[in-house]
């Protein structure tokens, strides 16, 4: 029983460790990369300091009204799922996709207002507020990363410096 017990102990104290919550440092070392057809930083990177730690990447494709189009930010969802899944930080287990069809959306049709997928080491939000339009320009995109697994697979899909 005490070998049981100590295995227990081992496997939680292994899964606690890289799960260890995220510093000020953490988000402050993922670069930004400059969007080339504005010349905006591509997103912004804060801290939350909640019970664990998150860092969240906004990517706004116009991030003022009257900003330029922030191209880059198009795809931002998109590549952030890829980088998940291909680090393995998506598990269809423990993952969970919601979309919220858009209140006007015609009959038969898919067309979402806002999408959310929630991992267990990250989550993001693609959407728009209410009353905008929507419009690329209009669009919101935030992932939050909330272990230093999550943060190493988003930055893998940043252009090299």
């Amino acid at each position: 029983m005490s070998r049981l017990l100590f295995a227990a102990l081992a496997v939680a104290g292994s899964l606690a460790a890289s799960e260890a919550a995220l510093t000020a440092q953490d988000c402050e070392k993922i670069p930004v990369p400059t969007d080339e057809s504005s010349g905006l930083p591509l997103f912004s990177v804060r801290f939350s300091d909640t019970e664990t730690g998150t860092c969240t990447v906004e990517c706004d494709a116009k991030p003022k009204p009257d900003s330029k189009l922030v191209i880059g930010c198009t795809a931002f969802a998109d590549g952030v799922i890829a980088a998940m899944g291909k680090a393995d930080l998506s598990p269809d287990k423990y993952c969970q996709k919601t979309e919220l069809e858009y209140p006007g959306k015609k009959a038969g049709e898919t067309d979402p207002e806002m999408v959310v997928q929630s991992c267990p080491e990250w989550f993001l939000y693609m959407g728009w507020d209410r009353n905008l339009n929507r419009t690329l320009g209009n669009m919101r995109q935030e992932v939050v990363l909330k272990t230093p697994s999550a943060v190493d697979a988003f930055k893998k899909i940043l252009p090299s410096p």
